[in-house]
């Protein structure tokens, strides 16, 4: 393609390209200050109504056409085709700076920017700082294994100081740096309730909040799902209503549910009077808002509704459990109730060796081998994750034949006398923690996974260079460590 020529009362010596925009739009800039030009790029447009016979109208669209003329020669003919039909000097510029304007460059040398990794790792911001003195575009740098910055790692290490520090350095387009999840340095302060971390992270950028993680959960999500309801009531506060409207997509719907289900009745009528329409929008995965009224359904639901038992007649030979329904609350510290939660629990004192449970020995992790694992994380800094999984025993498959009546209120229309033939296990029964394992342990060798010989509580995953060591820990709810390198 042909250059073309600059024109002889030009404001630049090169015409606009793909390549030298920044020395273009200083040069052209200069000149429209230079020509008393450049507040008809700078500021708002004059709206158009206005009648042509107004002089000030008149004066503003002399200096518009004067601005735009001068841009318009001092572009090539690839920048000249965006704005030719344009006739506002703003968004000529504004379109130009939107095509050219170099992009912020992402620096991934890790072994270069390690020192600060190391820093922000051990707490020493000192460290740090004597670091971004000398190397400024380090504040960039990712981890390749992960794509975390540093403000991702001082995030999840919840060293607030550093955090604050980082967040006064980074410009609002290096805040929406995401990691291989999609994650931004909000979502996980989102999701690990520092209330100060997100306040500092908003004050900076209110950008940040409307930007989804892969999952397709923006910051306020984080939080509600983790139950982080500090951080949910702030974020609700500055949280733009327009973003929870259906149209946006399902946040607003899922986010009503989280309410419901953490039993936020003020906050969710606050959002149903807002946007009636949300009731009848479906949330993530396809739920309506109003499903989590069934809450304290969902054991039950879980159970019964997954192969988890049948309806049958019971033998006169056959031991029968009673089951109860098992209410607790958890409280602010304030002492007031946060939330009230359910569980369908069976009397395991009414079972018989031999005849409903055999063997009940579950392993659990060894302290030296944990005590191991972290010592090995902290000395090759690997990174440290935990899990806790949601119905922990109730996918155990049961070897024994199990019965229970029917829970109040769930009983079956057809068959009301008829009772629950157990096939996967229930919390309460002396057998689940040991069905429980089993169902993990031998799960886990089709993900790659090799059950140690030393303790039967680890498990090793070799992936090229990688290695996953996971910890199993079986209680109430079950940890996961998940550990691997970062480079």
């Amino acid at each position: 393609m042909a250059t073309k020529a600059v024109s002889a009362d030009a404001a630049v010596v090169e015409v606009l390209n793909g390549r030298n925009y920044v020395d273009w739009s200083v040069l052209v800039k200069t000149y429209l200050l230079a020509q008393d030009l450049w507040d008809v790029v700078e500021e708002d447009e004059e709206e158009e109504e206005e009648e042509e016979v107004d002089d000030k109208f008149k004066a503003w669209r002399k200096k518009n056409a004067t601005a735009l003329h001068t841009i318009q020669i001092s572009c090539g003919q690839e920048a000249f085709s965006l704005i030719r039909n344009t006739t506002s000097a703003k968004r000529a510029w504004d379109t130009l700076a939107e095509e050219f304007k170099p992009k912020p460059r992402y620096y991934n040398d890790y072994n270069q920017y390690k020192p600060l990794f190391d820093a922000v790792w051990s707490g020493d911001w000192n460290k740090a700082k004597e670091f971004l003195t000398l190397h400024p575009n380090a504040i960039r740098a990712t981890i390749p294994s992960t794509n975390n910055t540093a403000l991702h790692v001082a995030t999840e290490l919840e060293h607030e100081h550093i955090v604050e520090e980082l967040v006064q350095l980074m410009s609002e387009e290096d805040l929406e740096m995401t990691d291989n999840n999609g994650w931004t340095a909000l979502a996980l302060a989102a999701d690990t309730g520092n209330v100060k971390m997100v306040e500092c992270m908003v004050r900076k950028s209110k950008k940040l909040l409307s930007i989804p993680t892969d999952s397709d959960k923006t910051p306020i999500l984080c939080a509600s799902v983790s139950e982080q309801w500090d951080v949910v009531h702030y974020l609700y506060s500055v949280t733009p209503l327009q973003d929870l409207m259906p149209e946006k997509g399902p946040y607003g719907a899922a986010l009503l549910h989280d309410f419901i289900i953490g039993m936020k009745f003020g906050m969710a009528w606050e959002l149903i009077q807002c946007c009636p329409q949300l009731v009848f929008t479906k949330g993530l995965n396809g739920v309506f808002p109003m499903g989590g009224l069934l809450h304290s359904r969902v054991e039950y639901a879980s159970n019964s509704g997954n192969d988890g038992s049948i309806i049958c007649l019971l033998h006169q030979t056959e031991i029968l459990l009673v089951v109860s329904g098992f209410t607790k609350s958890r409280k602010n510290p304030d002492g007031s109730v946060s939330r009230y939660k359910a569980r369908l629990v069976a009397q395991g004192l009414s079972q018989e060796q031999g005849l409903d449970y055999d063997e009940t020995f579950s392993p659990m992790v060894r302290h030296t081998t944990v005590r191991l694992v972290l010592a090995l994380a902290t000395t090759n800094h690997w990174e440290l994750c935990q899990l806790d999984v949601k119905n922990d025993f109730l996918p155990g498959d049961l070897q024994e034949e199990v019965y229970m009546k029917q829970p109040q209120g769930f009983e079956d229309a057809i068959p009301p006398s008829h009772v629950c033939k157990l096939l996967k296990s229930l919390y309460g029964l002396k057998q689940a923690p040991r069905a429980r394992n089993a169902k993990f342990t031998n799960y886990l060798p089709t993900l790659g996974f090799t059950l140690s010989h030393y303790d039967p509580s680890l498990f090793v995953k070799h992936t090229g260079t990688d290695i996953v060591l996971l910890l199993l820990y079986v209680d109430d709810v079950t940890p996961r460590l998940q550990i691997k390198p970062l480079i």
